[in-house]
């Protein structure tokens, strides 16, 4: 892929990758393409996505002013979720951590957000979303939480430990498997921290 990409240091520290309207969407401390130094600020920190079809790179218009780096992507319902250390994107209330794209503008997803960053976003019949926060608004939801399109919901009572941030996140046997730090899912005990979610428990 040329040019390379460059951040404040050399090459840039990539984040994200996935494939997004048949381009390959890339995500992370961005600087500059080659010698050209993204301007600002459109691209929001140097923290714009930018495609890349192969042969040039481009960028999406609306999918940009975030605060910070995006570090996850996921699809659900024809809708781009991002989530990463940006406290705002655009300055719009509620995208801390976490916003989507509609294909034209950046969105809330609701009227609160994670009190800290989720590591790991996943669609299924739900958008899962996992990672370090233990609330979402005032709400407790025990580092892991799931998404129709309006509201959250909760995975049970979640996961507790010492340090119970989860960092990977995955679907196999129509279950969503968690994994991290965390070694207590209610009062069952998991110490090697890998836990199923099946729909109901």
């Amino acid at each position: 892929m040329s040019p390379l990409l460059y951040g404040w240091g050399e090459p840039a520290q990539i984040y994200v990758l996935k494939v997004y309207n048949n381009k390959l969407l890339v995500a992370g401390a961005i600087r500059k393409i080659g010698n050209y130094v993204l301007p600002q600020p459109q691209f929001g920190a140097w923290s714009r996505p930018l495609t890349w079809d192969g042969y040039i790179y481009d960028s999406i218009p609306g999918l940009y002013n975030f605060s910070d780096v995006v570090d996850c992507f996921a699809e659900f319902n024809n809708k781009l979720y991002c989530s990463g250390y940006f406290q705002n994107v655009n300055n719009l209330p509620n995208t801390k951590y976490i916003a989507r794209f509609n294909g034209t503008n950046m969105e809330a997803l609701a009227n609160s957000t994670p009190n800290d960053k989720p590591w790991v976003l996943k669609a299924k019949d739900y958008l899962y979303l996992a990672g370090h926060f233990s609330l979402i608004g005032s709400t407790p939801y025990g580092y892991v939480a799931r998404y129709n399109g309006t509201n959250y919901s909760s995975l049970g009572v979640g996961v507790q430990g010492t340090n119970p941030t989860v960092y990977a996140m995955t679907e196999y046997n129509n279950e969503i498997i968690i994994s991290g730090g965390f070694d207590w899912v209610g009062n069952i005990y998991v110490p090697n921290g890998i836990a199923a979610w099946n729909g109901m428990a």
